[in-house]
């Protein structure tokens, strides 16, 4: 992981699945529906995403790896983040919170994994425009987390969905027919065995 850290730190530019913010409290409500809109959408994305605090954006939209003050810092744990977005998110989201210090810097890191099986949908309103029964998603056309934008969008989160239970079902599938095939040996087994007793 250290190497990924580096990369996300230093990489200098959002992506779809890296969003930035500069150093934010966790006790602050307007952070906490920040992370959640954020966590929803990132997974809603195929490999999910990171949110990484402590980079503060630049005049020329560069990014800078400022990092984070220590209360700020301070205020992130797991079980306070993961519980508030799952408040919000309708099927869990599954996320990480690492913290981590680089040369002489503090930066709060969250991972968000892509969801289990079907996509992640708001499930009650709240700050920062949270709106009950909305789908969030990092568009292609613009690195931001936005309510869905775009039937492309749609077509791009049921396609994993339905990748996702297709998966599931030829995994059942196997699953049966290898106990079956272990029935039927097994049964051959004992017919042989009463024939040659």
């Amino acid at each position: 992981m250290p190497d990924l850290v580096d990369s996300l730190i230093s990489n200098g530019r959002e992506e779809r699945h890296v969003e930035f913010k500069r150093t934010m409290n966790w006790s602050d409500a307007g952070t906490k529906s920040k992370v959640v809109k954020s966590s929803i959408a990132m997974a809603n994305l195929r490999d999910g995403g990171f949110i990484v605090f402590g980079i503060e954006r630049q005049a020329d939209d560069s990014y800078m790896p400022v990092g984070m003050k220590p209360e700020d810092y301070d205020s992130f744990k797991q079980d306070e983040v993961s519980m508030e977005v799952n408040n919000y998110a309708d099927r869990f989201v599954e996320l990480t919170v690492q913290k981590v210090e680089r040369d002489n810097k503090l930066f709060a890191i969250i991972q968000i994994r892509e969801f289990l099986d079907l996509p992640i949908l708001c499930k009650r309103d709240g700050a920062e425009r949270l709106r009950n029964g909305a789908i969030y998603v990092r568009p292609r056309r613009k690195y931001e987390t936005a309510e869905l934008p775009s039937q492309v969008d749609l077509r791009e989160i049921l396609d994993l969905a339905v990748e996702k239970k297709i998966r599931s079902f030829y995994s059942q599938l196997s699953l049966v027919l290898t106990r079956r095939s272990r029935n039927q040996t097994g049964v051959a087994m004992i017919w042989e065995w009463g024939l040659n007793s």
